[in-house]
């Protein structure tokens, strides 16, 4: 059974013409039956049969062209209709088009801006682990010079005694500081005190030769110094600017010149050191 929206019925006026139409050809008949009676069946004699096929072919000839006219104007009037209809169509497929035009653009805006909402939320998510990577290898530093206070014990050669036995000055770094101090802090005042002692050394004795007492120790340090700085290397640039802030750089620069001048390959099987004689602190 269909809906009362899906039946399809007359406009009213076409409902009206039809209706006026139907009465005045029921007028019509009745009329042309009343004259027929009177004229023809009464008073008179009645007609032939030919003359009642042209009596009736004359009484219903103007219904007929009454009706043509209706159907005509009713067409007219209902393809009318269907223009119309079909210009509103038009119109609503081109409100359409626009309104899917907008909704593109609006779905285009919607994922650029999921896209730069995610590139953000990538972004944090890449500096919050740089971040983690440069403290881990910050932490990594300052533990190994926590832990290996020896490996600045290093003697600088100052000859050989009447036995034999080369004498020197102990190079050493007083570590006191090491204890409560930051991360920062132990860093900055290694390096500190390594830059002194350097400088003192190469004032003093541009020629010296130097010997690590604990040579597995400064293996270690200088170790962590090079993973860690390597790491930080590959990290964004304002984690490169920080590393100087630290004196990283100095520091690895430290470590190569004390390695150089001791002897000690950090990454090579370490040889037993030379016996010395300390004659200062």
């Amino acid at each position: 059974m269909e809906d009362d929206d899906d039946r399809v019925t007359l406009p009213t006026g076409s409902k009206r013409i039809m209706i006026g139409a139907a009465v005045f050809s029921l007028v019509w008949l009745i009329a042309a039956s009343i004259i027929a009676w009177a004229f023809h069946c009464g008073v008179h004699a009645p007609l032939k049969i030919n003359e009642w096929g042209d009596y009736a072919a004359g009484a219903s000839a103007p219904l007929a062209f009454l009706w043509l006219v209706v159907a005509v104007f009713l067409q007219s009037r209902e393809l009318r209709e269907q223009r119309q209809e079909l210009s509103w169509t038009r119109k609503e497929f081109k409100e359409n088009r626009t309104v899917m035009r907008e909704q593109a653009t609006e779905a285009k805006n919607q994922a650029s801006f999921i896209k730069t909402q995610t590139d953000i939320l990538k972004k944090s998510s890449d500096n919050a682990d740089a971040e983690d990577i440069f403290a881990a290898n910050v932490d990594l530093i300052a533990t190994r010079l926590r832990q290996y206070t020896n490996a600045w014990s290093m003697v600088l050669e100052e000859g050989q005694g009447p036995d034999g036995i080369a004498h020197g000055v102990v190079l050493g770094i007083r570590t006191k500081f090491y204890g409560d101090a930051s991360d920062k802090r132990v860093i900055a005042k290694t390096v500190q005190l390594l830059r002194t002692k350097i400088r003192e050394m190469k004032t003093e004795n541009p020629k010296a030769r130097l010997h690590a007492q604990y040579p597995y120790d400064f293996q270690r340090i200088y170790r962590a110094v090079m993973e860690a700085t390597g790491s930080i290397a590959a990290l964004p640039a304002s984690y490169q600017i920080k590393a100087r802030t630290l004196e990283l750089d100095e520091l690895k620069e430290q470590l190569h010149f004390l390695g150089d001048h001791a002897g000690v390959t950090p990454f090579d099987p370490i040889s037993r050191p030379a016996t010395f004689l300390p004659t200062g602190p």
